[in-house]
């Protein structure tokens, strides 16, 4: 059995097909909205994104410009922040080395205001060792030599010292004649370090101590703490520098050597007190009874360093 379906008009409209009279759909407008809120959203990200990029730019460059200028501008020194005198280029710097030619260096100390030129090497009687097996010595024995020169700072004072020396070590004694001497069968190299300094008699150098003073009462005292609570302020004598001044001792008349311990003013030795009324400064070495620096037995460096001492003045910063 056969289903039969009725058969269409072919000139009747079907169903999805509109008459002229019929108006409009809204369809359309419903499908374009959508859009246009995609597009507009998209927009508002990419204008977000720039404003945000050019931010970040900007935040990046102030924080490149901030580490470029620390980078660029020197530490400053605790000690030196005071110092209004020094020009730009030198109040940062403590101390400096200058090399001059193949014999001297200028050593410029900013803090304490003062120059000296110091020899790059100086003879030391323990600048090496050698073992001796002569005229039945088994021993090592110190030796001339040359050493480097450095500059050591601790405060107020300042050490033209050799950079290093070496030590004997390994001591027994033996019975020779009527007497001992002593062996060593090691030798050391020790560096020389301000902890050193106080406690051996392998070297010889200047400490240069300095000190603010106001007037001659001031100078007085800085004398007597450096030499003796018997000392006085001597005469002062010009020296080649302008409105600087030799300083004497007055260590009172000289009786004998237990007059001047009791005096508590024993100075027998050679002595360098310089005094800048301008600048309120004094400094003061002691330079012993013998030559500390030398370039050979003959000839020494000790009368050319003092010479060139000078107080840093304002031209000389």
């Amino acid at each position: 059995m056969q289903n039969t379906q009725p058969i269409q008009n072919p000139t009747q409209p079907t169903p999805t097909s509109q008459s002229a009279n019929t108006p409009p759909t809204t369809q359309a407008p419903l499908e374009e909205t959508p859009k246009k809120k995609k597009t507009w959203l998209l927009i508002f990200l990419v204008v977000l994104l720039l404003s945000a990029t050019g931010v970040l730019g900007y935040k990046y460059y102030e924080l490149k410009q901030q580490l470029e200028n620390k980078q660029s501008a020197p530490l400053p020194s605790p000690e030196l922040k005071e110092k209004s005198t020094a020009s730009p280029n030198k109040q940062l710097k403590e101390s400096e080395i200058i090399s001059i030619d193949d014999i001297w260096n200028k050593y410029i100390n900013y803090q304490h205001g003062f120059s000296i030129y110091i020899p790059k090497i100086s003879m030391n009687g323990y600048g090496a060792c050698e073992w001796n097996d002569k005229d039945g010595d088994h021993s090592y024995r110190p030796k001339d030599a040359h050493v480097p020169i450095q500059v050591l700072e601790d405060n107020s004072s300042v050490y033209i010292v050799s950079e290093y020396y070496y030590q004997l070590a390994g001591k027994t004694k033996e019975t020779v004649g009527l007497g001992t001497r002593s062996y060593y069968s090691e030798c050391n190299k020790t560096p020389v370090t301000l902890s050193l300094l106080a406690d051996t008699h392998y070297l010889m150098f200047w400490e240069i101590v300095t000190k603010d003073v106001k007037d001659d009462y001031d100078l007085e005292q800085f004398i007597k703490d450096e030499y003796g609570a018997g000392c006085k302020l001597g005469e002062k004598k010009a020296s080649p520098q302008d409105n600087v001044f030799n300083i004497l001792i007055d260590k009172g008349e000289f009786i004998d050597l237990k007059e001047a311990i009791k005096r508590n003013c024993l100075v027998n030795y050679m002595y360098e007190i310089k005094y800048s009324p301008e600048l309120n400064k004094a400094v003061s070495y002691k330079r012993g009874q013998d030559a500390s620096y030398r370039s050979s037995l003959n000839k020494t460096f000790d009368d050319e360093m003092d010479k060139s001492f000078q107080f840093l003045t304002e031209n000389l910063r």
